[in-house]
Parts: structure tokens; sequence; C-alpha cells
């Protein structure tokens, strides 16, 4: 455990940062969201309300904080390599939502910039619906 938090901010605020988020919450201290932004600004606002959280006015100004230690990217997945590629220029981590790109290309240069970058890229591929931990699932909820 580190001695503080790793602050983070979120960007693309949807359902599914909503998600995150909550799970952030569940951390027990390990993370911290500092700042959220999305185009929308109700969106923005509703966000840091909610997760006390600044709301940046724009993704640069989450990559200028020199609090902000990673990313949580949300965005739509055309945007994955731009935003990742901002993100690793800036030295921010990356938690990246799946798929990590649209094309392998686009995948192996968000791989490329973050390793360059000296950056911890996360893909969040999720695995509760495969079968195998499905079962693993039914044999802990059976003690």
């Amino acid at each position: 455990m580190t001695a503080h938090p790793v602050r983070v901010a979120v960007v693309g605020i949807g359902w599914w940062s909503n998600i995150l988020a909550d799970g952030v919450l569940r951390t027990c201290g390990a993370l911290q969201i500092n700042s959220c932004y999305t185009r929308s600004i109700e969106k923005r606002k509703e966000f840091a309300d909610r997760y006390e959280c600044k709301a940046a006015n724009s993704y640069q100004e989450i990559l200028e904080d020199e609090t902000i230690e990673g990313i949580i990217n949300t965005t739509p997945n055309h945007v994955h390599l731009e935003t990742t590629r901002l993100a690793a220029a800036a030295g921010k981590h990356v938690f990246l939502d799946k798929p990590i790109a649209n094309t392998i290309s686009d995948g192996r240069e968000i791989t490329r910039v973050c390793k360059d970058a000296g950056v911890v890229l996360s893909i969040g591929y999720q695995r509760r619906r495969q079968s195998q931990f499905r079962w693993i699932k039914r044999r802990i909820d059976a003690g």
C-alpha cells in the first residue's frame, strides 16, 4: 500500500464510469478520484457532485494537474488512442476500458506509447461471464 491513495481522474463520463467510480470507493482508500472530465457540462457536474471531486474544464487541465497520477479512461473506443497517447505523454498511468482499441494497429500503438512513456497501462477486461470463473464463484458461495 502506498503512503497516500493513488489519485486518479475519470475521463468520459457515462453509466460505466459510475460503475467504476463506485468500485474506486470500495478500495478502502487505495484510490481517490480527484477530478473528472467529459464534454457535457451537466454530466461533469453531476459526477463531480456525486463523487466529491473537481470538475475539470478540459482534458488538458487534467493532464497538466500534477496531483493526478492516473486516468480512468471510459471514453468511446474510437478515441482511446488519442486520449491514452496524451495521458502517457503527460506521465499519467492509464486504466482503459475494453476494448483497448477498434483496430489492432491502434491497440499496438496504445501499448507502445505507454511503454515508451514508462506508464502502466491496464485494460479492464472482466471475466465474470466465463464458465470457469462462474464455477469458482459457485464454489465460493457454497463455502
